[in-house]
């Protein structure tokens, strides 16, 4: 994922100074609709990737150091007291 991040950002750089994709064809004024879709299908989905993994490093320091103990126990009692559904 961190491999793509520097040939992403060269491609980004590559079309902001392209000026093919500039609506008054001077380097430096690219319009992000005008470069290729394809550029921003893979910002995009490298984005996703790299938020998801974060957020997944960050529950997983919160569950190890107990910051969701009391929301999980408060979530058991709730449970135990038959105040859930399964919907």
């Amino acid at each position: 994922m961190s491999s793509l991040l520097p040939a992403l950002l060269g491609t980004l750089f590559s079309c902001a100074l392209n000026p093919r994709y500039s609506p008054t064809g001077n380097p430096g004024t690219a319009s992000p609709d005008r470069c290729p879709t394809t550029l921003g299908e893979e910002a995009t989905a490298w984005f996703a990737e790299f938020d998801a993994a974060r957020w997944d490093r960050q529950i997983e320091e919160d569950v190890a150091a107990g910051r969701l103990d009391a929301l999980a126990e408060e979530a058991l009692n709730d449970l135990r007291q038959g105040r859930c559904t399964d919907r």
